[in-house]
């Protein structure tokens, strides 16, 4: 080692000092190890070598501390913004969310408050009004006075039964035994349900005739056995009636197809 440093203090001293000619990285490490161990007097160009030799290594040192530092802190900023930017997003997606929830509520109430409307629009209906309660959405906090106007509906003469048609019902009968009630409306059909409401109806397709309570009577009292035929699980008849009538508004001619 104390050969390799004369020559190259000689080289370095030669040089002018440059920089270029000072031992680095390992070998450094060698020669500091080596100077603390050696006893021996070293020549003054030695010693200036030896001490650029530690004092650039030193320096190299501190450099690659600070680099280690910067680089530490700033993976830690970048993971603290990083955090904070997924918060504010979750933060943003709930309060997203909570805002969707309470546009929500507030439509619901809306609709139930409309509800309310049409139901008091209604004081002659008691059977329509409660089914305008029964759609109200909020039960958890229905609108004023939706639970007072339930209890009145239970005594209020609310029908039993409520049959339902795609268009406006213009007459209805019930069958002679009373099991049947036929329902004529404006989409040219006859719909023969059950009087208790239950299952489905059955459907006679092809009248032209339906704003005329008579010929409603007329045809249920004609066609009494479309009753059994109902017993019978026949799910659809199609019937043609061809209405003439005289001067007493009778019918004089029906036919079945």
């Amino acid at each position: 080692m104390l050969a390799r440093l004369r020559a190259a203090a000689r080289d370095w001293e030669r040089s002018g000092h440059a920089a270029g000619l000072l031992w680095t990285g390992e070998v450094a490490r060698e020669a500091r190890t080596w100077r603390q161990r050696y006893q021996g007097a070293l020549a003054p160009v030695e010693q200036r070598y030896i001490a650029a030799v530690l004092t650039a290594a030193d320096g190299a040192r501190q450099v690659r501390r600070r680099l280690f530092g910067a680089t530490v802190s700033i993976s830690l900023l970048a993971a603290i913004v990083m955090a904070w930017l997924a918060w504010k997003q979750t933060q943003a997606r709930r309060d997203a969310i909570t805002q969707a929830g309470a546009a929500a509520v507030e439509a619901m109430r809306a609709r139930d408050a409309t509800r309310m409307t049409a139901m008091r629009a209604l004081p002659g209906d008691p059977t329509t009004q409660l089914a305008l309660l029964r759609e109200i959405e909020d039960t958890r906090a229905p609108p004023p006075g939706a639970a007072q106007e339930a209890k009145r509906l239970l005594y209020a003469g609310v029908a039993p039964v409520v049959l339902m048609g795609d268009g406006p019902l213009y007459s209805a009968a019930f069958s002679p035994d009373g099991g049947r009630i036929v329902c004529a409306s404006s989409d040219k059909t006859m719909r023969v349900w059950n009087a208790d409401g239950r299952g489905e109806p059955l459907v006679l397709r092809g009248h032209d005739d339906a704003q005329v309570p008579d010929a409603l009577e007329r045809f249920v009292e004609a066609f009494e056995f479309c009753w059994n035929v109902v017993a019978d699980k026949i799910r659809e008849i199609k019937i043609s009636i061809a209405v003439e009538r005289d001067g007493s508004d009778s019918i004089v001619r029906k036919q079945v197809v």
